[in-house]
Order: C-alpha cells, then structure tokens, then sequence
C-alpha cells in the first residue's frame, strides 16, 4: 500500500518472529504490543496518508488514508491467538461492521 503510494522501503533488521511496543499518534486506538514478522520498513509516508504509529527504532509501523478507510499495518493481527482487542475493534470500524 505504501509502495504504490508513492513511499519507498529499505531493509531492516530486528523486526522478524518478535514482539515490540507501538508508540501510537495521539487518540489512535492501537495495540500497545505488536507481533512482527518483516524485512522491510517503510522510509516516508506517502502523501494522503498519515503515520499513526512507529517502532521504538523509528520504523513507521502503520500508515492511514487521510481521505478514504484505508490502512496499512506492519503487524498481523491474524496470527494472534486469541485475537487483540485493539485490533478487532480497528478492523470492524474499517469495515463498518456493527457487534
């Protein structure tokens, strides 16, 4: 999503078969804790996007559209078991999906 936003990645180290801490943009409602499994780190947030949270090594960890319902984790909520709260309830709203 990043890529074809115009973004560029680059090649880290340190962010596959982990768990690290989000530090999460003001009244964004994320994981505190995130499962990580990539290679790859995005360099710049793309335009009509914004940064809504990094890792503690400043890799930006999750991007959203400024316009449309659109995001991009560096994490993978399926792989939890059993599933986040924090992530439930972003991909129901996402979705629009009432409880």
């Amino acid at each position: 999503m990043a890529k074809w936003s115009g973004g560029n990645l680059k090649s880290i180290k340190g962010h596959v078969n982990i768990k690290h801490p989000l530090i999460i943009e003001v009244n964004e409602k994320l994981p505190k804790i995130v499962n990580s499994y990539h290679y790859y780190a995005i360099t710049n947030c793309p335009k009509d996007f914004k940064t809504i949270a990094t890792s503690e090594d400043s890799c930006i960890e999750a991007i959203a559209h400024l316009y449309l319902p659109w995001e991009g984790w560096m994490w993978h909520p399926e792989r939890e078991n059993p599933f986040i709260k924090e992530d439930l309830d972003r991909i129901k709203q996402l979705f629009k999906i009432k409880n």
